[in-house]
């Protein structure tokens, strides 16, 4: 049994990776202000559980010291403002919310001398996007890709822009006090109770509202399922090879967004509705594969949740929810 601290603990990978390191018995310490996904009946039931200490806060405005008076065996820093939708309607918040939490994070953990075992990043792929478009990087995509932004001015990087931050401030942090350290760079994760701020979600419930409709067709995105993410998170952040390193987590199995778009009319009993499909937004990458060479180079072979199957699922949750 380990102490765990988890910030964006109610969020989407918050959630759960919450419930998968609490059925093995560890003793959680849980962050949350549920600014973006509301306290709903999955959460109370979490809250409710005697294993899980909840704060109800955003970081910086919480008193660390008194909940790092003890050290944690681990840390997994989840919390930020993500979706697609909000890097261009809120792109101010979305930066302050990767960076600041952070940096406030490692602050006190540094000042009151209670280093972690492990420290872990949920980062992104989209750090990775403005040097695909540019051709300085392949598919798939290996941690080693030069990561950066085209274009400040372009809204879509204010997330990307706030994690390459952010890996900079724990990958400085660790070096410099003497603690280990792990950056999890997502691809494409969806699932039940994800938001609706994503492609997936959001086409599910336009469909129920019948509106038919979806953006970037043609694109090809490597679609993860939540348990296979939350899998590959916990498997690294346990072993002593993924110790200070930044990788991938996510599938290769590259599917054009146009199929997925048809598999979920299919589930949804849809058919054969014709869709009207419009251009992506501004910046948004035509490829996203991630090189799983170093995950499985660490874990042994990886298995994967099918998308049909996953998209199952996530259909199944989203018909019954209005999230």
């Amino acid at each position: 049994m380990a102490r765990i601290l988890i910030t964006g603990a109610g969020g989407f990978l918050g959630y759960h990776l919450t419930n998968s390191l609490l059925a093995e018995g560890n003793d959680l310490v849980c962050i949350d202000n549920f600014s973006r996904i509301p306290k709903d009946s999955h959460v109370l039931e979490l809250m409710a559980n005697q294993q899980v200490e909840w704060h109800e806060s955003s970081i910086e405005e919480l008193n660390l010291s008194v909940i790092l008076s003890e050290p944690f065996d681990y840390i997994y820093h989840l919390a930020t403002i993500n979706g697609t939708d909000n890097f261009y309607t809120q792109p101010f918040e979305v930066i302050f919310s990767v960076v600041v939490p952070t940096l406030h994070l490692l602050h006190e953990v540094l000042k009151q001398h209670v280093l972690p075992k492990r420290f872990f990043l949920a980062s992104t792929s989209e750090v990775y996007a403005s040097m695909t478009e540019l051709g300085v990087s392949q598919i798939p995509t290996s941690e080693n890709t030069p990561i950066g932004i085209d274009n400040v001015c372009n809204l879509r990087w204010s997330y990307a822009a706030g994690k390459i931050a952010a890996e900079s401030a724990l990958i400085s942090a660790a070096e410099e006090y003497g603690f280990e350290w792990l950056i999890g760079r997502y691809h494409n994760v969806y699932g039940p109770r994800m938001g609706n701020k994503h492609f997936i979600p959001d086409f599910i419930s336009r469909l129920k509202q019948k509106e038919y409709f979806y953006f970037g067709a043609d694109q090809t995105r490597s679609f993860t399922y939540i348990s296979d993410a939350i899998s590959q998170t916990v498997s690294h952040m346990s072993h002593v090879n993924s110790a200070n390193k930044i990788i991938n987590i996510g599938s290769s199995n590259e599917t054009q967004v146009r199929e997925v778009a048809k598999v979920i009319l299919d589930l949804m009993n849809l058919e054969g509705q014709a869709c009207e499909e419009f251009p992506a937004p501004k910046g948004s990458v035509n490829r996203r594969v991630p090189s799983l060479d170093l995950a499985t180079q660490i874990l042994g072979e990886l298995s994967f949740v099918p998308l049909e199957q996953g998209l199952r699922e996530t259909v199944k949750w989203y018909e019954k929810h209005d999230f």
